[in-house]
């Protein structure tokens, strides 16, 4: 959880603009603003959301090919959603449609995670070399 929280800010610092306080209101506040070049950032997101795709099922040889096929298209069309909407010239949403559309999302992607990923138990590391000693 701390390194997903830690890897999140890395990520934030570099799309925001210098807003993020790094402790507190008294810290420094940091951002690189990428946002400002929208086609770099949106890019940046794709790749690494492919990149993490790619991990995940290099990591799932076994998954079936239709759980497989619904993640790949419930991805393809968030990541269509999410470029559409940062490119539309429309103002934003209230605030309240944000943070319902939000949670939304992600209970819809950790369900999404859990049906793709159910049954599927990667063996700890180190439990064969243990079971192989106990032998």
């Amino acid at each position: 959880m701390a390194a997903a929280v830690a890897s999140h800010f890395l990520c934030d610092a570099v799309v925001h603009v210098r807003g993020l306080p790094l402790l507190r209101d008294v810290a420094p506040r940091v951002g690189l603003g990428l946002w400002r070049v929208m086609g770099v950032a949106l890019g940046l997101e794709l790749l690494l959301l492919g990149g993490g795709t790619w991990l995940f099922l290099r990591s799932r040889p076994e998954l079936p090919v239709v759980r497989r096929g619904v993640l790949l298209g419930v991805l393809v069309v968030l990541a269509v959603l999410q470029v559409v909407g940062q490119l539309a010239e429309a103002d934003a949403p209230p605030p309240a449609a944000l943070a319902l559309t939000w949670l939304a999302q992600t209970l819809v992607l950790v369900l999404l995670g859990l049906w793709a990923d159910r049954g599927v138990a990667p063996e700890p590391v180190g439990a064969s070399v243990a079971a192989a000693r106990d032998r």
